[in-house]
């Protein structure tokens, strides 16, 4: 397998054949290429273009008025505001932009727009990096089975699935132990608070994921400092100031930054290391299975590239990354060394709920299979760094500006103005490439860029497709120059050499121990409350919904709605439960407790015209509640109130009222199969007319019970200046992993960009909405 050869022919646009210019990569085990970080900048955008932008911005804000009705109702907070008027239209590009896939997330997708039209595109926002998203015949009849005989995602009823699943991770990551969590983003909102207390400082970098932020904020006493992106004087200065040996020091980096594509200067850090002692932490999202000869993430890319000085596995002391990316399920994982476990394990057993460490059991079954097959994935990485090189070689040679590092499978292509990475998609998308705009906040305003992921499923003629089409549209956008270039460009390897023999062993071992981890955990395993909720309201007939959904739609989302598109099945849940609770619209939520935090600590946002925000909530809520107003930030925190009762809750809004003619409120209340329901809603409609015109509430309805409709307790208010959101989990109801949100319209499409839970995190898969489709379709049915 180390002595294939992959031969890299090369030309673009093509004219005359007989200009063509051809070379040959030849990458084998004992070969490197040095894989040096960029040290360009990227153009700036310069006074006219700003002002040009500026001018684009305000036209897009009038078009968006002109399209108002007097039924519309606009978002009330700034940021709000910000994605109704600018990010939405532009992202979507009027609807002409807007991603629903008909099809799995492989190199070529189905996609449809906002006005139902069709296309078949290349996926250049899908994370299918390692290329195991396409099933096997072997692969099916595994999820088939799976979801048969455990249709469940509470990974306490599956001890066999679950403890070979944490040692395979283990094994794999060289760690001494693994965890696993409901999703990607779960992993780092649980390792870093289980390691942070009152004499710890993070030094993070300052380009590190939102959820490693967040994870630092729910640590008590936390105390964070950020250091300037890859910049190691920064980080230096920093541990400098540390001088005190009391503290414990945490340097926080990711192994492959997705918008910037390049990685850490891991020489440099272990050099800070062994003169600082500090414990480094690594968010391996984007790196795990996409980097390095076996996968194994960015210090092993980094050895494989400077094999002279290669640095010891052991400089990363503890590993969290996510199983929705490169092995296609759903899930995160948190590995590291034995001293951190018993910390870990003591935190994650006084979580108040299990949803969001629990994994279900198809993400198992898909990582045992993918990690079973340690020669596919060297085959198909070897194949991938080749596209990587080969891209961004010839985007270079256009003259496009691409961020990152040599090898590394995302390109983010610069455009600098936000409006012009909205119009490169979308010329993009126009010449068959599907790929994701990115703007501020993700990354800095004038360095706005075009993100696309590559994939080791593209076929050579998909990859010079892919280049071609990114050369045409950027010419179109004038970014790029074609004069004087040699025209045309091939992309060429032995296709064949990736299917060998030895992989048929490895697939039917990984097949057979699987599949044997199943069984085993079916006859023995104990009856979860899950299960037996799923075997009540579900039963055989959602199961076939789901096999159908699988097949159609794979295992995984693949990554967040807003990079990867979304599915037929999330949209029919939203509408549908939308209905079911008597509200305008819905949105959906892969780890119900992660949302009903960040839920929280979005509608904790300070509005336009309101200099006070106040918060009611009850005392002794759940630790994702507390979660939820520790997420805040300290300049937008609302005044915290809370009540022990519905009585004194009716009391501090009547003297909230009575002291502010001009009133901003929030009110959180739980409801739950004990909640006094004829009371909760006579103190409801004493609040709703304590409420003056001028003023504005928010009521968030959190349900806790097994019935669907709060509608049956709860009479909703009518006033436009009254919004109430009820926030839930189907995994009470139906016993299928996922949170849902629903309300008025205008929130929930602010909720949509505004809640870090819903942005950054992996959408649930496609075949769990669809089964919930089908349960909700019965229940109304049934209603």
């Amino acid at each position: 397998m180390g002595d294939v050869k992959s031969i890299v022919s090369i030309a673009v646009m093509e004219t005359d054949s007989e200009h063509r210019r051809t070379f040959s990569v030849v990458s084998t085990s004992s070969t490197s290429i040095l894989a040096v970080t960029k040290t360009r900048h990227p153009p700036r955008v310069g006074g006219a273009e700003k002002f040009r932008e500026l001018l684009r911005l305000a036209l897009t804000r009038l078009r968006v008025i002109l399209g108002e009705t007097k039924e519309t109702r606009r978002p009330i907070s700034q940021k709000g505001l910000f994605a109704y008027n600018y990010v939405e239209p532009l992202f979507n590009w009027w609807g002409a932009n807007f991603r629903v896939l008909a099809t799995q997330c492989l190199g070529r997708v189905e996609a449809r727009d906002a006005f139902g039209n069709a296309k078949e595109l290349l996926n250049g926002a899908s994370h299918n990096y390692a290329g195991f998203y396409k099933s096997t015949i072997e692969a099916e009849r595994l999820q088939r089975q799976c979801l048969e005989l455990l249709p469940v995602s509470d990974s306490d009823a599956v001890p066999m699935l679950r403890d070979k699943t944490h040692r395979a991770i283990a094994e794999f990551l060289r760690a001494d132990f693994c965890f696993t969590t409901s999703t990607g983003y779960g992993s780092n909102y649980i390792a870093l608070p289980a390691l942070v207390d009152c004499s710890t400082v993070v030094i993070m970098d300052e380009n590190c994921h939102n959820s490693m932020f967040t994870g630092v904020f729910l640590a008590p006493g936390a105390n964070l400092r950020k250091f300037k992106h890859n910049n190691m004087e920064s980080l230096e200065s920093l541990l400098t100031a540390c001088v005190d040996e009391s503290i414990n020091v945490i340097v926080a980096i990711e192994g492959l930054y997705s918008m910037e594509a390049d990685v850490p200067p891991l020489d440099a850090i272990y050099r800070l290391k062994k003169d600082y002692n500090f414990v480094l932490y690594c968010d391996e999202a984007h790196s795990f299975l996409s980097l390095g000869r076996t996968g194994r993430g960015c210090l092993e890319y980094w050895n494989d590239n400077h094999p002279e000085s290669p640095l010891p596995w052991d400089l990363i002391d503890i590993r969290t990354g996510t199983l929705s990316k490169a092995v296609g399920g759903i899930g995160g994982i948190i590995a590291g060394k034995r001293c951190f476990e018993e910390g870990i394990c003591k935190y994650i057993g006084n979580l108040d709920e299990c949803e969001n460490i629990s994994l279900p059991s198809s993400t198992m079954v898909q990582t045992l299979w993918v990690l079973g097959q340690p020669c596919r994935i060297s085959r198909n990485l070897e194949r991938l760094a080749n596209i990587a090189r080969f891209c961004r070689e010839e985007l270079d040679r256009f003259g496009i500006f691409v961020y990152g590092d040599v090898g590394t499978p995302v390109l983010p292509v610069y455009t600098g103005r936000p409006s012009l990475s909205a119009k490169l998609s979308y010329a993009l998308r126009c010449g068959g490439l599907l790929a994701t705009p990115v703007c501020s906040p993700a990354v800095p305003f004038w360095e706005s860029r075009v993100r696309i992921n590559l994939s080791a499923d593209f076929t050579d003629e998909e990859v010079n497709k892919l280049v071609q089409v990114v050369i045409c549209a950027a010419a179109s956008v004038g970014i790029s120059r074609t004069t004087g270039i040699i025209p045309s460009t091939v992309f060429k390897t032995d296709e064949s050499s990736y299917l060998v023999d030895e992989d048929l062993d490895e697939a039917r071992a990984a097949f057979d121990s699987a599949r044997h981890l199943v069984k085993m955990d079916a006859m023995t395993g104990p009856m979860s409350l899950q299960r037996e909720l799923f075997n009540k309201t579900c039963g055989p007939q959602i199961l076939e919904v789901g096999h159908h959904s699988r097949v159609q739609y794979g295992i995984g989302a693949g990554g967040a709605r807003w990079i990867c598109g979304t599915f037929p099945p999330h949209l029919a849940v939203e509408d549908l439960i939308a209905r079911v609770t008597g509200m305008e619209a819905g949105m959906t939520y892969a780890d119900a407790s992660i949302g009903l935090a960040s839920t929280i600590a979005a509608i904790s946002r300070p509005l336009v015209g309101h200099n006070k925000h106040y918060m009611l909530f009850e005392r002794g809520v759940t630790q994702f509640v507390r979660d939820g107003l520790t997420m805040v930030s300290k300049k937008d925190a609302p005044t915290l109130l809370g009540y022990v009762d519905l009585f004194q809750l009716a009391q501090q809004v009547r003297k909230l009222s009575q002291k502010y003619k001009k009133l901003c409120l929030t009110v959180y209340l739980r409801i739950s199969e004990d909640s006094a329901h004829h009371l909760l809603s006579s103190v409801l409609e004493e609040i709703v007319s304590l409420i003056g015109p001028e003023s504005v509430l928010t009521i968030l309805l959190h349900t806790t019970a097994q019935y669907l409709n709060p509608r049956d307790f709860v009479s909703y208010p009518s006033q436009n200046n009254i919004h109430v959101l009820v926030c839930g989990s189907f995994n009470r109801i139906f016993g299928l992993p996922a949170g849902f949100l629903t309300g008025p319209e205008c929130l929930i499409r602010e909720l949509r960009y505004t809640s870090r839970g819903y942005m950054f995190t992996t959408s649930p898969p496609p075949f769990v909405m669809e089964m919930l489709q089908a349960a909700l379709e019965r229940n109304l049915t049934i209603e």
